[in-house]
């Protein structure tokens, strides 16, 4: 048996530590017919699952939790594992999630350009992005190479030198989710976020990917997105948790 035998069946529910396990940053902390735990390297995150939804085994879920950090930043899949964790670790922030996996075929390339940002970009990604209040996490995701942004004619026509300016971008956490979209208030209404999600699916499709994301339930616009271009849900949440 191996972790990836004990996900495979749930590809929707499990998508995030599938990725951890295909692109090899997944250490296995823990591994037994009904529970398994993995630390993802590149976030240090801790990965908790506890069998398919509906069907979590509490007395194997428990048998894991030794293996367990005591501190840190944990994604638990379902209600126990999330119970489990915060009695564990003493776990006080708790973030719900909806995962989203792309189970389509490959996008077509984007009409409106994308192009990598780089370091240079950091500042303007933390002028308009504030959902994650980490800025050191941030300024890491863009100098990682893996966001995008969408460049359109500056508002109210194009340029005098010809150039285009970064209307919107997205880009990958740490464990691999797509996610930090964000298109500046001229540009929207224009297509911009689905073209941004879908030309970053496309891009993690074409590295051989798995392309999911997570939705902080009471997002309610990015879901109505996601379902939209036909993401496949998770019929659980997952918790991140410190």
């Amino acid at each position: 048996m191996t972790p990836y035998q004990l996900l495979k069946e749930h590809p929707v529910e499990n998508a995030d530590m599938l990725e951890i396990l295909r692109r090899g940053t997944a250490e296995v902390l823990y591994l037994s017919p009904g529970a398994l735990v993995l630390r993802e390297a590149s976030s240090g995150s801790a990965f908790f699952w506890a069998g398919p939804a509906g069907q979590e085994n509490e007395q194997a879920a428990r048998a894991a939790l030794p293996s367990l950090p005591k501190t840190g930043l944990f994604c638990a899949h379902g209600d126990l594992c999330r119970r489990l964790v915060a009695q564990w670790a003493g776990c006080t922030e708790t973030e719900p999630c909806v995962q989203a996996c792309w189970r389509g075929p490959l996008p077509p390339e984007p009409e409106i350009p994308l192009r990598s940002l780089g370091p240079a970009d950091a500042d303007l990604v933390l002028a308009h992005y504030h959902t994650v209040d980490n800025e050191e996490y941030v300024r890491a995701r863009v100098a990682s190479g893996r966001m995008l942004g969408a460049f359109l004619p500056a508002a109210g026509g194009e340029k005098e030198d010809g150039r285009q300016e970064i209307a919107g971008f997205i880009g990958l956490h740490a464990e691999g989710g797509i996610g930090l979209l964000e298109v500046f208030p001229a540009y929207r209404r224009r297509g911009l976020a689905a073209a941004l999600v879908l030309g970053m699916v496309r891009r993690r499709m074409l590295e051989g990917a798995i392309p999911f994301g997570q939705i902080i339930q009471g997002n309610e616009p990015s879901l109505r997105l996601q379902k939209k271009l036909g993401f496949s849900f998770s019929s659980q949440p997952v918790y991140w948790m410190s």
